[in-house]
């Protein structure tokens, strides 16, 4: 029996890991946060080619309004095509910078992507903990209810008070507005489940009745030591201040000139003497072009040297900035898994057990009159209160260890 009972469990909680992970599946697809860091990443990459390829070149035409006479005859008019040349380096540097900004939004991709896989974790695992919670406060209603017919009898056989029989309804109505206000809690959950999946067609989850809790096995320094490698958020600052340090030395290329190559056609017309055509005249001559900028406004050259190291040094700050709130976030979650895993081995193994063998005997007691209405109410009172709370420790730390599992970069499966 026990066997057959172990082996329906492990196919609930497979049949809920899989309705899960095909949920989160379709929102890391369809959330509209992913797909707008997609698209800039995307886009980033399409950067990265563009910058890399050499400015557009000029084309330039000219009429003379009055020709210019030479010995060869008179210059009608002129087209020129000239192609810059940024300085050695200059595309190079700032390519890389591209390359790099475009690594930080990947990253910040994956990151994204980890916040909605957690996200979605969370809500998944509050529906469930509101689905127990209307289920178990229902099932004390329907108890207090059958209570509630006991002390009808008692008190119309003259054996139980008006007092028990007014407690008893009180009670019942209390429950009653409980169940009501969890009830109301359902909507609004459902629709934020369907916002972060981006789908409103959803009309229900799928929810298990019972939720497995994995521990976790790494200890806190490895989890530390997984973060610093792999969260991507502290990654994608990396390659910002990468990113940053390219620019920079763009900016310092600028005291360097760029150079330009062109040709120019000038067209010729005949010369003519006395009515005679001049031997070799109209030919066109190709003059052949170099242009030079001349980088003199250093001052100005100077301030984009300065802001780019100023950026820089803004990134380097953030990046210090997102490792100690990401420290700080971590230690937090750490402690709340540790609080909630103390708290189900406490209600599992401990309150439970003992708070159900004191509602069997409050039951038996107030049966034969040993024991009062007020003693019987508190024990079942009591015994929701620790099932509830145990439900709750269990959706704490997973919950937690959903929002852990982002801050270490994993992935579903690792």
């Amino acid at each position: 029996m026990k066997i057959l009972l172990m082996t329906a469990l492990l196919a609930v909680n497979a049949f809920s890991q899989q309705t899960l992970d095909h949920y989160i599946g379709f929102g890391q697809k369809h959330n509209a946060d992913v797909q707008e860091a997609y698209n800039q990443w995307q886009a980033s990459l399409e950067d990265v080619s563009i910058v890399k390829k050499l400015p557009n070149p000029q084309l330039s035409a000219g009429y003379f309004l009055e020709n210019v006479e030479t010995a060869v005859g008179p210059q009608e008019y002129k087209i020129g095509i000239m192609q810059k040349f940024p300085m050695f380096g200059k595309l190079s540097t700032i390519s890389r910078a591209k390359a790099f900004h475009a690594d930080a939004l990947k990253q910040s991709y994956f990151q994204i992507k980890a916040n909605v896989r957690a996200k979605i974790k969370s809500l998944y695992y509050d529906i469930y903990y509101l689905e127990r919670a209307i289920e178990i406060t229902h099932q004390n209603v329907q108890l207090l209810e059958n209570w509630e017919k006991v002390i009808q009898i008692k008190y119309q056989t003259a054996q139980a008070g008006h007092p028990d029989f007014i407690k008893t309804q009180i009670e019942l109505m209390k429950l009653q507005n409980d169940l009501e206000s969890l009830t109301a809690r359902k909507s609004p959950l459902l629709q934020a489940f369907k916002a972060v999946l981006n789908d409103y067609s959803l009309a229900e989850i799928d929810i298990p009745d019972i939720l497995q809790v994995d521990l976790m096995a790494e200890s806190n320094e490895s989890v530390f030591q997984l973060i610093q490698v792999k969260n991507h958020t502290l990654l994608s600052a990396e390659h910002s201040i990468n990113s940053r340090e390219n620019v920079l030395k763009r900016a310092k290329l600028n005291y360097l000139p760029d150079f330009g190559l062109g040709l120019d056609y000038i067209g010729t017309g005949e010369k003519e003497m006395d009515g005679v055509p001049v031997t070799d005249s109209g030919k066109d001559p190709l003059v052949f072009k170099v242009s030079l900028d001349i980088p003199i406004w250093f001052g100005k050259n100077a301030k984009q040297v300065s802001a780019a190291r100023y950026r820089k040094t803004a990134s380097e700050n953030k990046l210090v900035s997102k490792q100690n709130s990401i420290n700080a976030a971590v230690d937090n979650v750490m402690y709340k898994m540790d609080d909630a895993k103390r708290k189900i081995d406490l209600y599992s193994n401990e309150l439970i057990p003992k708070s159900m063998e004191s509602l069997g005997a409050s039951e038996k007691a107030y049966i034969s009159d040993k024991a009062d209405l007020i003693t019987l109410i508190d024990t079942q009172r009591r015994h929701l209160q620790f099932t509830l709370e145990y439900e709750s420790a269990v959706v704490s730390y997973l919950k937690q260890k959903a929002l852990l599992e982002s801050y270490m970069g994993l992935e579903e499966g690792e």
